[in-house]
């Protein structure tokens, strides 16, 4: 790939993440707006995270995604890293289903006790997601930077 076409697609890899972000700004703010517990976000992201893992782990082509930019990334992943791609993708795979489990327990456990939106207010959950939406950015700025470079 040239040059212009990595920063392109990188752009839009960026682009689409941080889109993903805006409706999970949304629905925790709604959650907290209508006092609605923390159980329901946790098993609902928890479910699915749970089920990214295992499906991306039973299929054969890891490359494969609903978006295409991100099966664009795949592959030029996949091209430049080789054998180490697949590891991470699998690691990857491994970790959501790790995450997907803790909080599908975390649910569990939420309801039966006090929920934990009755300790933050909505500063408060702002400032966690900021700070969650720059750490995400950060570290993922870093591991295209570290890919990009990476026999060139």
């Amino acid at each position: 790939m040239v040059s212009k076409e990595i920063k392109s697609m990188r752009t839009k890899q960026l682009l689409m993440l941080n889109a993903f972000m805006i409706p999970c700004l949304f629905f925790v703010l709604l959650f907290h707006a209508f006092s609605l517990k923390s159980y329901l976000p946790l098993i609902l992201i928890g479910s699915f995270s749970l089920l990214h893992g295992v499906y991306g782990l039973t299929k054969n082509e890891l490359t494969k995604s609903l978006i295409p930019i991100f099966e664009q990334v795949n592959s030029y992943e996949k091209a430049k890293l080789g054998v180490k791609w697949e590891k991470q993708k699998r690691r990857g795979q491994w970790w959501s289903i790790i995450i997907g489990s803790f909080l599908i327990f975390m649910s569990v456990i939420s309801l039966s006790g006090n929920d934990i939106s009755d300790y933050l207010d909505m500063k408060s959950l702002i400032i966690i997601f900021l700070t969650v939406w720059t750490v995400m950015n950060f570290t993922h700025w870093s591991q295209i930077r570290e890919i990009d470079q990476q026999n060139m």
